[in-house]
């Protein structure tokens, strides 16, 4: 008789549920061009958002909300609306779209929306830019590694 039928059974847990290939990380060109050309339709999404929320100030009068209508405020929604939904619905920006990459969560399945707009947040802190700064090719930023994300390539996907 199995005496083992009500042992919980035994799983390797070291590798942080990490399920794809460290291979499959995008390269440092790869999300050097993200980022060029994500810059580029986040500029362009700055002004309507700037339009939008000076048209709401004007509509409702708020002239005790004035503060809302700040570079850094502006900024912080530009990112949210640029950012926010291409990743949560498609984990793809248009910079991503174009270099074939996408962001994936550590089971190698797209973020859930608290990643994401962690991620997007993540991205507003100073310096973020230099946590890319690694000896090899396959960078993780500080707005990959708080929200547990990566950022992969896709046509090495299976």
């Amino acid at each position: 008789m199995n005496n083992q039928v009500y042992k919980s059974p035994e799983a390797d847990l070291s590798k942080n549920d990490i399920v794809f290939e460290e291979t499959k990380i995008a390269g440092t060109m790869k999300r050097f061009m993200n980022m060029v050309i994500d810059s580029i339709f986040l500029f362009i999404t700055a002004f309507p958002v700037a339009i939008v929320i000076a048209l709401l100030l004007d509509v409702f009068e708020a002239t005790h909300l004035e503060y809302i209508y700040n570079e850094k405020v502006i900024v912080i929604i530009t990112f949210l609306v640029y950012f926010v939904p291409q990743e949560a619905i498609w984990g793809r920006t248009l910079g991503k779209l174009i270099t074939q990459t996408k962001v994936v969560n550590r089971q190698g399945l797209k973020p859930n929306f608290f990643q994401v707009v962690i991620r997007t947040l993540c991205r507003l802190i100073p310096f973020d830019m230099l946590s890319f700064g690694s000896k090899n090719d396959r960078p993780v930023g500080w707005h990959d590694k708080i929200p547990r994300t990566y950022v992969i390539e896709v046509e090495k996907m299976v």
